[in-house]
């Protein structure tokens, strides 16, 4: 019997090893180009998946630095005609967060396009999501195609809001082809924000307000969004301004509604800096408000006073004869009383409202 199991223990593991050399393995990294695209390019974050360069660590505050580690918004573009698609990943960090599935804080999400510009969202009902060190692996199994696009679609995988991946490769069937797609050129739309732009609380990473915005437009969005510390400080507000942007969105008041005599400088002095580069519309965000203020009207005091400082900057600035300002209020945001998970962060329902009140005023912009 044990000379049995033993057998059957090595024919098992000899199929293990076949299966495995059945998949190959694609790095983005790997290679003379960096395939991570909606970031700043910098010669200093083309082998890691950071959305800051090391050498501005210095002129950051801890947290920032922490969170800029992140790969909220990142995306990697390939074509690709296999029927399975597998991801596999490590993290550096744990997926407990208090206000966030999973697989939004840490998950990644995976969308195609057919030559016809039909757009598709990719399942992975298998995708697990494993503590920091381990592997981390989404299976995107039965895909078709239905093209004569020898490549097969276009992919855009999505990587996750709240967490800093250490590794990643992409793996499919021996026989099949994958191709990867060098950074979009575009002239990106730069959102600097907070938890809200960085992506909380999407069920997964392409229910982000940044991400829907980013297929809705079709071009880069590069998200900034530093949970907890989105503040209009100086060093990030230079780090924007190495781009001249198609857009500029400046959504920092919700962390920064405790230290309302600092909302109208830096205001000012983020646009005066952005426009020494460059004469892209800027927005100028309001708070959304709290959902629950109805219930609780002390919860909204702050938000309301931090509002009024955010319209008086920007008021100001128009007086002043600066051209090209935006303006997104609470009102235009609109979030409805059920697109919040805590009163704060929006839901899937309101990452959605959140891009459409966006939509409205980037389409008035880019005209």
């Amino acid at each position: 019997m044990r000379h049995i199991l033993l057998s059957i223990i090595a024919t098992l593991g000899l199929l293990n090893c076949a299966l495995a050399q059945e998949t190959k393995w694609y790095d983005p990294m790997e290679g003379d180009v960096c395939y991570i695209d909606c970031r700043i390019d910098h010669p200093e974050v083309r082998k890691n998946y950071h959305r800051i360069a090391e050498s501005i660590q210095p002129q950051l505050r801890d947290a920032v630095w922490s969170l800029s580690k992140n790969s909220a918004g990142l995306t990697i573009r390939f074509y690709c005609n296999a029927p399975t698609i597998t991801i596999k990943y490590k993290l550096e960090n744990g997926t407990n967060m208090h206000n966030m599935a999973p697989m939004g804080s840490s998950g990644v999400d995976l969308y195609s396009l057919d030559s016809k510009g039909h757009e598709r969202w990719c399942a992975a009902p298998s995708g697990i999501v494993i503590r920091r060190g381990d592997e981390s692996r989404y299976i995107y199994r039965d895909l078709v195609y239905n093209d004569s696009n020898k490549e097969g679609h276009l992919y855009e995988l999505y990587l996750p809001l709240y967490n800093t991946v250490s590794s990643l490769k992409i793996g499919i069937p021996e026989g099949y082809a994958l191709r990867f797609v060098e950074p979009d050129k575009q002239k990106p739309i730069i959102v600097y924000g907070t938890s809200i732009a960085q992506g909380a609380s999407a069920s997964r990473p392409g229910l982000a307000w940044t991400a829907i915005l980013k297929r809705e437009f079709d071009r880069p969005v590069i998200n900034l969004g530093f949970s907890g510390n989105g503040r209009l400080e100086a060093p990030v507000v230079d780090y924007i301004c190495q781009v001249d942007a198609a857009i500029y969105i400046l959504d920092c008041i919700p962390n920064m509604c405790g230290m309302l005599n600092t909302i109208a400088p830096r205001i000012t002095e983020a646009v005066e800096k952005i426009r020494k580069v460059s004469s892209s519309p800027i927005i100028i965000t309001e708070h959304c408000g709290t959902l629950h203020a109805e219930a609780s009207p002390k919860s909204d005091e702050a938000h309301v006073l931090g509002n009024k400082e955010c319209r008086k900057a920007y008021e100001q600035l128009k007086k002043q004869g600066v051209k090209g300002l935006y303006y997104l209020s609470k009102e235009d945001i609109g979030l409805s009383m059920d697109a919040s998970i805590d009163g704060w962060h929006p839901n899937d329902v309101g990452m959605f409202e959140y891009a459409e009140a966006y939509k409205k005023v980037i389409k008035k912009a880019l005209k």
